[in-house]
């Protein structure tokens, strides 16, 4: 899984989790659930290159873990 995380880590994300910075009132930390098979449902190319993401290179199994 590391050789897919470096992989997926180049796509172009400018991430920032503003949400994590709120008061702990308004939000709760949960570890992920994993899951045994993920696979990708939809990916929206038209807002991903609106955003600046690059998923050419990413095969689709790769963006599951995301």
């Amino acid at each position: 899984m590391s050789k897919a995380f470096s992989k997926i880590s180049k796509i172009g994300w400018r991430f920032d989790n503003t949400y994590s910075k709120l008061p702990h009132t308004m939000m709760s930390r949960l570890a992920p659930v994993p899951v045994k098979k993920p696979e990708l449902v939809i990916l929206n190319h038209s807002l991903s290159e609106e955003l600046g993401l690059d998923f050419s290179n990413t095969k689709e199994e790769n963006l599951a873990l995301i």
